[in-house]
């Protein structure tokens, strides 16, 4: 996964590999800054190939975290099933938390079918 940042709301054209254009619009965040988190690695090479790279926006290396065997960890294990009141707390949730696009949630249903492919039951209040 590939994290780049803007200070602005930036929108640009990124040229792939096989020639063609794709349209990329960076999610913007509080404070006028944009976001944008991607796997695809055609869009990745495009990002870092473009113009604007490194002043319009860079890319944010996200460092693994460490685990030390000297501490022993007791994580609880991850709830599997959560529970939400409306559609709308639902999609903020798996947009903040997996970068599931909103506009791919927009019924009950899409963002059930969301829950599933990431392990996750939902609840409905």
């Amino acid at each position: 996964m590939a994290k780049f940042v803007s200070k602005t709301h930036a929108c640009l054209s990124v040229v792939l590999d096989s020639g063609k254009s794709k349209h990329i619009s960076f999610t913007e965040v509080t404070g006028g800054s944009s976001v944008l988190y991607t796997d695809d690695e055609a869009v990745i090479k495009g990002l870092r190939r473009h113009p604007r790279f490194g002043k319009l926006f860079k890319e944010e290396k996200e460092e693994p975290v460490k685990a030390t065997a000297s501490v022993p960890t007791t994580k609880a294990p991850e709830k599997n099933e959560v529970e939400f009141s409306t559609l709308e707390d639902a999609k903020d949730y798996f947009s903040d938390r997996y970068g599931v696009s909103r506009s791919k949630m927009r019924t009950m249903a899409a963002v059930e079918d969301i829950a599933k492919s990431h392990g996750i039951t939902i609840k409905w209040k």
